[in-house]
């Protein structure tokens, strides 16, 4: 090899080099990277081989010049394949770690998925069930988060995606999609404000009937709390419409009551009576389980008298209970039986 052999195979190293920027080597494919190194290792060895041969030959001017020469060009190379190799190794670590984030997702336990069936009621515990359990989750890739929607709507709901494929482009879209038709404030407020006004009017007082209109009334009203509804000043409103869906007995003692307050009534005085209601029916419909126990003690007591009686009479000690003679208060099998005996 001549001196032209190790001018140029120094300039290969030393461009290779100066091309190899951070942007364009993780642009590397693995094959693209591997051929890359191969190449630089390739240059550095015939530039060692040419420079050996250089040096031999060189007198001591020289020689410093072929020195300074290849501590630059060891340099380059150093850099360029650091670059390639941490290129590689990178590109197998996430490789590695994407592997192993897939075995432990499959040993993980089932996810339960909240199903929605387009009731706006519901439609935020849904949304905010659904966004922590599987949208945030990191663990899991777009493809199986689409799986995950598609597997959770129900009814009307599954028809806003009914006709995009499972694949991982379509997930982003699919939850955007639901997320305008149901996503919607006002129309949530009107339909918690729609099931208030129209809950069933009663005709019967039962603990049934009461628990349904209070726990209803409640529901509804938490709703649109969440949604900035000023319902704690919907007081005359809310009194209104829950009164008129009792049951006429009730709405009378509930007038009687009322009459008596200084002011407007408010829903916390109007719930506090149908909870009061709600206690007594209780209290009345409760039957002891002891009842028959306290008749069967009442009986023994009544048969001990009469035995006894019996025993004190019989002259000739015979038991009343077993065949032999003695008083029935010495009786072992009167002693030990049970009063339901």
């Amino acid at each position: 090899m001549d001196h032209k052999v190790l001018k140029n195979k120094g300039k290969l190293i030393l461009k290779k080099r100066e091309k190899m920027t951070e942007d364009v080597v993780a642009k590397y494919s693995d094959e693209e990277a591997e051929i890359q190194l191969n190449l630089l290792e390739d240059a550095f060895n015939k530039y060692n081989e040419a420079y050996d041969e250089k040096s031999a030959e060189a007198d001591d001017e020289e020689m410093d010049k072929f020195i300074e020469d290849l501590e630059t060009v060891s340099d380059y190379y150093i850099k360029a394949k650091s670059k390639l190799i941490g290129r590689l190794r990178g590109r197998s670590a996430a490789t590695s770690a994407s592997d192993d984030c897939k075995n432990q997702s499959i040993k993980l336990p089932p996810i339960n998925i909240p199903i929605f069936e387009g009731d706006f009621d519901v439609w935020y515990i849904f949304k905010d069930q659904f966004i922590s359990i599987i949208h945030l989750n990191d663990s899991i890739d777009n493809t199986h988060k689409m799986y995950y929607l598609e597997s959770s709507l129900k009814g009307s709901a599954s028809q806003v995606i009914e006709s995009m494929a499972s694949l991982d482009d379509n997930y982003l879209e699919a939850w955007t999609l639901v997320l305008k038709r149901y996503d919607n404030e006002r129309l949530i407020v009107q339909s918690h404000v729609q099931q208030l006004l129209t809950q069933t009017i009663h005709q019967t007082e039962t603990t049934a009937s009461l628990k349904s209109l209070l726990d209803g009334t409640n529901k509804y009203l938490r709703a649109l709390s969440v949604l900035h509804q000023p319902v704690d000043k919907w007081d005359a409103i809310i009194v209104g419409i829950v009164a008129t869906r009792l049951p006429a007995e009730v709405r009378k003692a509930w007038e009687v009551e009322s009459a008596s307050y200084p002011g407007i009534p408010t829903w916390t005085q109007l719930k506090q009576f149908i909870e009061n209601r709600l206690q007594a029916l209780n209290m009345l419909q409760y039957k002891p389980n002891n009842v028959n126990s306290v008749g069967k003690t009442k009986q023994f007591v009544r048969t001990i008298a009469h035995m006894a009686t019996d025993s004190q009479t019989n002259t000739s000690n015979q038991c009343p209970v077993c065949p032999q003679k003695h008083i029935i208060y010495k009786c072992n099998t009167f002693m030990t039986a049970k009063p339901s005996e």
